[in-house]
C-alpha cells in the first residue's frame, strides 16, 4: 500500500507538468514572439527615421 501511495505522490507532479508545460511554453512563446515583433517594428521605425535625415 505504502508503495502504491509513494508512486502516486511521484507521478502526480509529472503528470502536473505534462498537462501545464505545454500551455505555460505557448505563452511564452506567444509572448516572446510578440517581444520581437514589436522589436522588429521599432529598428525598422528607428532605421526609416535615420535615413530620412
Amino acid at each position: 500500500m505504502t508503495q502504491i501511495s509513494i508512486a502516486l505522490l511521484t507521478f502526480r507532479p509529472f503528470l502536473c507538468l505534462a498537462y501545464v508545460l505545454p500551455k505555460y511554453c505557448l505563452y511564452i512563446a506567444y509572448i516572446q514572439k510578440t517581444f520581437y515583433l514589436r522589436m522588429d517594428t521599432e529598428i525598422g521605425m528607428y532605421l526609416n527615421h535615420s535615413t530620412d535625415i
